[in-house]
């Protein structure tokens, strides 16, 4: 016998052979309290051995897992039924089931299925959780869950959880954990969107009032440093949002609107109040909610050389869990692209989009793994009406599937035909409205919502702020969480998941990489040419190095170049890598990205392009100079030792640089200063500069190795003493103290490359 169980675990049997009439009119099998229940909203039907739901209402969609059902479709046990404000689960009835216990497998919005049919919905010691556990095991349908997650298992002192390598992490009580975690009555454990209560010995989905909102935001206040000290940009703000609403937050500029948003979404600090997301506090339950959660910024977030396939494929690689079939990320790439009407530009470069569809790609990166709220930032900048107006529809039928949208917003033609809630920004950061659009004209007693902005001014901002606290509130019984953090117990994941996750993210930033620099053939060719000129005139120029003491001088002059040609291939090679995808950098950093990973890719693949472009300049060298001094093959090793410590050097820069523009600038200041300390272009520098670049200096440790070879070519080096104007030996440092000192620089800048990226790129938990 089939039972539906609601979010309260109230349960209502499937008695008799059925057809069922669900609803709220008087003659429903199965009848719904709901005023926002259709009254005869679906009918469950027996077919065969299938259950089957034919939806019956035109006004009001009926959800099967997140998603509209539209026709007759098979609903399975464990499924989630969507319609109103009503949300059940479709359970088998057992003879003695706790009649008040919750389903497993609350996936959120986007719904799971349980394959355990044979007996009770819950989750016992030996369960297995994931996206396909196996015989026996609980079917979490959820992108952001590895295919087998976690599992319960009875231990020593009671019952334990366990994480089975899991590429997104299990958290109890808002902390990730390593291997086995004993539970505790009460503890609550969030495995990918899916969320549980511990109670006796089971996890079951916590009882919520079926009304709840999602995302409540209690009196937050953001404040900035200033150079005359604190200054205060959000003013004490508070708002209610359900699920599947289109809520659109307005104002004139620096009204603060992007500052409530990124608040609400974890990705500012607040400087007080507080944000709970499906009754959990945002700040204390960062990590694990952030997989609920999905950020499209102002700017695109995907690469302007790659196809949209291309793209989304790096995207779904480093998102989705590291277990995921290659046919299942394409067919999640395929989803996304159908949802937002992309399917035929797929295999266009990005670049080549209009701006309409570029908004639409950023849309379908961020909903590939099903979030169920999606924050976007002016995502209707820019686009002329027709374009805005596509963009609203998609975010409307988004929330039709069950997602949140909370966008920002300058654009209002179209807010009232398609959001369901209004925020009202006025100058100052104050919140002066909450509510339905037609609601906000009756407010503020304008005819339009264009009229709204005129009116606030920063004279009338606190007044109207005033006005709107007075009145009733939405939701104002919603008693705020408590954090469950346990501090004490925390534990981090263990280093082989943590390290399996680097090295495969770091496979793919490579590859990405790779595809980037391969298809943007103008900096590529041009980059190929830079070396070819450098080697033709450098070789060309050395051709003859003179006779007697001049053939000495020459060799050094040619040593100096070799080095300062490497180091500014190298360094401003890489010197954009960065700061030219922050924007992406920053969003990828925000789900999951490792900055370990992404420096090494960014390293290796840097520094196998520098080895190419410096082959074509030690090859010229060879065919056109009179010839390198020393050994040719310990020469081309030194010159490729001081491309990579330059490629170290221009990432540094990129890391560090706010603009391209500024990081081109940069450049030619750090390699510049270093010709002062090299003693064959300034052979009398002051003591403590001579000191202090022969040690700190990289192209003055490179010269030195470079020269050591040379000395220890077997010739007899002479070279003039600029003092006395007499033949000396010509003399360098032991080389291996040169590479151990050119090692020490290299750890060095990528230490404080590493730092500074952590800086500038953290996650909202930190920023």
């Amino acid at each position: 016998m089939y039972a539906l169980i609601d979010e309260s675990g109230n349960r209502r049997d499937l008695t008799g052979n059925g057809p069922w009439l669900i609803g709220r009119h008087v003659s429903a099998d199965i009848r719904f309290d709901d005023p926002y229940c259709p009254r005869k909203a679906l009918q469950l039907e027996r077919v065969g051995n299938r259950l089957m739901l034919t939806p019956l209402s035109e006004s009001s969609p009926i959800l099967l897992d997140g998603r509209a059902a539209s026709d007759a479709v098979e609903v399975r046990v464990g499924s989630l039924l969507s319609f109103g404000q009503t949300r059940v689960r479709l359970s088998l009835a057992q003879d003695g089931e706790d009649r008040t216990t919750a389903l497993i497998g609350h996936a959120m919005a986007n719904g799971g299925g349980n394959r355990n049919r044979g007996g009770p919905a819950l989750m016992r010691p030996g369960s297995v959780i994931g996206r396909d556990p196996g015989e026996g095991g609980y079917v979490l349908d959820d992108p952001t869950v590895s295919r087998r997650h976690a599992e319960l298992r009875q231990g020593r002192n009671g019952v334990d959880l366990i994480d089975l390598g899991s590429t997104n992490g299990t958290f109890v009580n808002g902390q990730r954990i390593a291997g086995e975690q004993m539970l505790r009555e009460g503890d609550q454990i969030v495995i990918g969107q899916s969320r549980f209560v511990f109670e006796r010995g089971t996890l079951v989905m916590p009882r919520m009032k079926p009304d709840r909102p999602l995302v409540v935001a209690q009196d937050v206040t953001v404040d900035v440093s200033t150079v005359s000290g604190q200054r205060r940009i959000l003013q004490p703000s508070s708002v209610t949002i359900r699920e599947g609403e289109v809520v659109c937050i307005i104002g004139g500029s620096g009204a603060g609107k992007t500052t409530l948003m990124n608040a609400i979404a974890g990705r500012s600090p607040l400087s007080g109040g507080q944000v709970d997301i499906d009754g959990t506090d945002l700040t204390t339950e960062f990590n694990a909610l952030k997989q609920l959660m999905a950020y499209v910024p102002q700017r695109e977030i995907l690469h302007e050389r790659l196809t949209l396939r291309k793209a989304l494929g790096y995207v779904a690689e480093l998102r989705l869990p590291l277990d995921t079939r290659p046919e299942e990320r394409r067919s999640a790439i395929d989803e996304a692209v159908a949802r937002v009407e992309m399917s035929d530009f797929l295999d266009i470069e990005f670049r080549k989009l209009s701006g309409g569809q570029k908004k639409r790609a950023c849309l379908a990166a961020e909903i590939l793994c099903k979030p169920r709220i999606l924050f976007l930032d002016e995502v209707t900048s820019g686009l002329d009406e027709q374009t805005e107006f596509e963009i609203m529809r998609l975010m409307a039928n988004l929330a039709k599937d069950g997602m949140t949208i909370i966008c920002v917003t300058h654009a209002l033609a179209n807010i009232q035909a398609f959001c369901n809630q209004l925020v009202v920004m006025a100058p100052g950061g104050h919140l002066v409205f909450q509510g339905t659009p037609d609601d906000a004209l009756h407010h503020f007693r304008v005819d339009r919502l264009g009229k709204v902005i005129a009116l606030l001014t920063p004279e009338t901002s606190e007044g109207w702020a005033k006005r709107y606290v007075a009145e009733p509130r939405r939701d104002s019984d919603y008693t705020m969480s408590q954090g469950v953090t346990s501090l004490s117990r925390r534990k981090q994941r263990s280093f082989l998941t943590a390290f399996a996750q680097k090295v495969d993210q770091t496979g793919v930033l490579m590859r990405r990489n790779l595809s980037l620099l391969l298809a943007d053939g103008p900096t590529l060719t041009l980059a190929l040419v830079q070396a070819v000129v450098i080697g033709f005139f450098v070789g060309w120029a050395f051709s003859d190095f003179g006779e007697g003491f001049q053939i000495v001088e020459s060799k050094k002059i040619l040593i100096t170049l070799c080095v300062m040609s490497a180091m500014w291939i190298g360094a401003s090679g890489a010197s954009k890598d960065i700061v030219a995808e922050a924007v992406i950098v920053q969003r990828e950093r925000d789900v999951n990205l490792s900055l370990t990973a992404y420096l090494i890719s960014r390293i290796v693949v840097g520094s196998a392009f520098v080895t190419v472009q410096l082959a074509f300049v030690h090859l010229l060298l060879l065919l056109l100079s009179d010839g390198i001094p020393g050994n040719i093959f310990a020469q081309f090793f030194i010159i490729n030792m001081a491309g990579y410590l330059a490629v170290t050097i221009g990432l540094l820069v990129s890391a560090s640089a706010v603009s391209e523009s500024q990081a081109t600038a940069i450049v030619p200041l750090v390699l510049v200063p270093q010709l002062i300390t090299i003693g064959s272009i300034v052979p009398n520098p002051p003591k403590l500069l001579a000191d202090f670049g022969a040690i700190a200096v990289p192209t003055n440790v490179l010269r030195e190795a470079m020269t050591a070879v040379f000395v220890r070519s077997g010739e007899v080096v002479e070279t003039i003493n600029a003092a006395t104007g007499r033949p000396i030996a010509l003399t360098a440092k032991p080389l291996n103290d040169s590479l151990s000192l050119l090692a020490i620089h290299y750890l060095v800048i990528v230490s404080a490359t590493a730092v500074v990226l952590w800086y500038r790129y953290r996650s909202g938990a930190t920023r």
